[in-house]
């Protein structure tokens, strides 16, 4: 019990004991007040007092009782036994009471943290990495001697690179930080999402060879439409970079009853099924991305914060060396 007892949080423990604080000082309360009360009706019963009557504690303590008989004191006997034995179930049970009780207000508290301390780590990490690296090439060209104007200007290319990828790096962690709970809604027509997407990407997939069908028809959804286009912006955007040269991505669109989709299908390398549930968290990234293609891991992470607080909903489905096909669902606008 020692042990297990040691393995408990702090916090758990304290928020117990105010709890159980809590619980201890109300069954007290509700036990001086049903004494009273009870009592008082016991005796007023058996003295035939009956009506709106008031009587005080000293009245009550006075009146005779009835010749030969100590219902009274018997009653106020199995009053207080009960009242006890109840305050004992509570002194017992409170315990584990309020320690699942302090486990449940302290688990989605708990998970806030450790999200965030992760969130901080990994920035940290990531951030690092980038900095060093330009740290040191900058140091190390400050110490040549025999610097030639092409390598000078190679590395202040390469700094400038660095500090691209660092700027972007930046706003995407501040967009992941940022609160977006009150989001503007407005009639959204994912066609124009799509088409405005495809002409945004349109030069990085023709350095790649790769075609853009646009399939999606006149659908109407109901969200925010910058965070929407950014969602469509950042799928393609991936579609493009793990496709190979020379392939097709086709954009498409469907609805049911309630909620309007869009798809965004391309014939890359596909996800290992064993990636799939993780690709959305922040900075992961599967081993084949990691040689794939630079980046940090962000994008679908922002996508799908986005998504949610749109109140829609994204998933992918994924075929090793067969492609992935991401969806995005949106509640249909209701005018």
């Amino acid at each position: 019990m020692r042990q297990w007892f040691k393995k408990v949080p702090k916090s758990t423990v304290q928020l117990t004991a105010s709890y159980y604080a809590v619980i201890i000082c109300v069954s007290i309360a509700y036990t001086l007040v049903m004494y009273q009360v009870t009592t008082r009706g016991l005796v007023l019963q058996l003295h035939g007092q009956s009506g709106p009557k008031t009587i005080t504690s000293t009245e009550i303590q006075n009146l005779p009782l009835p010749s030969g008989v100590d219902t009274s004191a018997k009653g106020k006997n199995n009053i207080r036994q009960n009242l006890i034995y109840l305050n004992l179930g509570v002194v017992v049970l409170g315990v584990p009471f309020c320690y699942l009780l302090a486990r449940r207000t302290l688990r989605p508290i708990e998970a806030a943290m450790d999200n965030q301390a992760r969130f901080s780590s990994d920035a940290a990490h990531e951030l690092r990495t980038p900095v060093t690296a330009l740290r040191v090439r900058n140091e190390v060209a400050l110490r040549n001697p025999t610097l030639s104007l092409r390598q000078a200007k190679k590395i202040i290319q390469d700094s400038a690179d660095q500090a691209l990828r660092l700027e972007k790096l930046s706003e995407a962690l501040l967009q992941l930080s940022r609160d977006e709970s009150k989001v503007v809604k407005t009639k959204i027509h994912l066609e124009d999402i799509a088409n405005e997407a495809m002409n945004l990407h349109l030069n990085s997939a023709q350095a790649k060879q790769i075609s853009i069908r646009d399939e999606v028809p006149d659908i109407s959804v109901l969200g925010n439409q910058q965070d929407i286009m950014q969602v469509v912006s950042i799928l393609l955007d991936n579609a493009i970079k793990y496709s190979p040269a020379g392939s097709n991505i086709v954009i498409t669109g469907s609805k049911d009853q309630k909620l309007g989709s869009i798809h965004i299908r391309d014939n890359g390398q596909g996800i290992r099924a064993t990636d799939i549930p993780h690709i959305f968290d922040r900075f992961y990234r599967a081993d084949h991305a990691r040689a794939a293609t630079q980046g940090y891991g962000l994008g679908l992470s922002i996508a799908q914060k986005l998504i949610r607080h749109n109140g829609g909903t994204i998933r992918a489905q994924s075929t090793r060396s067969k492609g992935s096909t991401f969806t995005v669902n949106l509640p249909l606008s209701p005018y």
